[in-house]
């Protein structure tokens, strides 16, 4: 198998498909051995003492098999590899009891026959994800049936080797085949599961600044709220625009104004200091700012270091009737119960407005959101 670049899903993935192989093998475990003694029950009442004694294992085999399969199943993926192990001991040596019981009670070499081949079967599908858990439980079998053919024919001629030889080597090509085509199938998945992601990278970035776009923002907006509501929490919002911007373009071409974007992009950007604050680019000069779990106070804090850098930076502006410099108005808004995605930037965008009309470089605060 190729490395993946997504090796979370592809082993979230084979824990899913262990813990389904797993069902299928105990199910079909356990029913094999509930016949056989129903068959037992009817057709041999007084079974002999032998008989009674591997029944007897059976019984203690197929119990543990239940109780391994139930906690492999509900915990996939904390399960070391001696578990499983075990898990794939106690699969074989059930399939091995019934079949040499099958022949010790009625003496049926043929359907003890047709029982390992079962239960080999019966392993290499279910489990064809492990390769610990499928080799142990399959070499068990053969084993035994290796055994059991020499115990009742004696090996006499070339076809009973043959009859040995054939059988592993039937389950070795088939799990070989399955194995490969289940592992085809994870990296296909993996390449899919890339390329999708790479898509909405495309699709939410914008590709000047690489910044979150608009699509992004609204996104983003929707699961900011949707949290808010959820689960009580402040959300703010900050539009932030750059001041006199086309003037800096007509000034300066706009391939220095591309520049100057990027460079307050990076500056901005760089102030986001948990993952779940978000940064976006929404219009040509203009970007937001979503603080989950952040109050007023706090966007009051994030405007006042966005000035603060952006007076670091010191970026000229040869024709702003502000500053000799590129600077910042901010608008900030905060949720309230009964906002929604567009109330709430509704909301920031009066107060950008606020700021631009207060002789802009500062920031506002929309008058609702104080009496949050």
């Amino acid at each position: 198998m190729s490395q993946s670049h997504y090796p979370e899903v592809i082993q979230l993935m084979q824990q899913k498909h262990l813990r389904q192989g797993t069902l299928w093998v105990g199910f079909s475990t356990l029913l094999v051995q509930l016949l056989f003694f129903i068959n037992l029950w009817e057709h041999l009442p007084q079974p002999p003492i032998q008989t009674r004694i591997m029944a007897s294992a059976q019984i203690v085999i197929s119990v543990l098999v239940l109780a391994l399969a139930a906690y492999l199943i509900n915990n996939p993926g904390e399960v070391r590899k001696t578990t499983r192990a075990l898990m794939a001991l106690l699969v074989g040596t059930a399939w091995s009891l019934v079949s040499i019981n099958t022949v010790e009670s009625w003496g049926e070499y043929q359907s003890s026959k047709q029982i390992f081949m079962l239960g080999c079967l019966t392993v290499v599908i279910g489990w064809y994800t492990s390769r610990l858990m499928m080799f142990l439980s399959c070499c068990i079998i053969l084993i035994a049936y290796a055994y059991l053919t020499l115990l009742h024919t004696g090996f006499e001629s070339v076809t009973y080797y043959l009859s040995v030889v054939k059988f592993p080597l039937l389950i070795c090509l088939s799990s070989l085949y399955l194995r490969r085509w289940y592992f085809f199938g994870l990296d296909r998945h993996s390449q899919s599961l890339e390329l999708l992601e790479q898509f909405k990278r495309e699709t939410t970035l914008d590709p000047l600044t690489g910044v979150m776009n608009r699509r992004g923002f609204d996104q983003a907006l929707s699961d900011g709220v949707a949290s808010a509501r959820r689960f009580e929490i402040p959300t703010s919002l900050m539009l932030v625009d750059i001041d006199h911007f086309k003037q800096y373009n007509d000034a300066l071409g706009h391939d220095q104004g591309d520049k100057g974007l990027k460079l307050v992009a990076n500056t901005l950007s760089a102030l986001m200091a948990r993952q779940t604050d978000v940064f976006c680019r929404v219009g040509g000069e203009e970007f937001a700012v979503i603080l989950s779990g952040t109050d007023m106070e706090g966007a009051k804090v994030m405007a006042q270091r966005m000035q603060q850098a952006m007076e670091a930076l010191n970026l000229s502006h040869p024709d702003s009737i502000t500053s000799d410099r590129v600077t910042l108005s901010i608008g900030i808004a905060q949720w309230r119960d009964e906002d929604t995605s567009a109330s709430l930037y509704r909301k920031a965008d009066q107060a950008l407005y606020h700021a631009k009309s207060q002789g802009r470089d500062c920031w506002a605060v929309d008058r609702l959101s104080l009496a949050v």
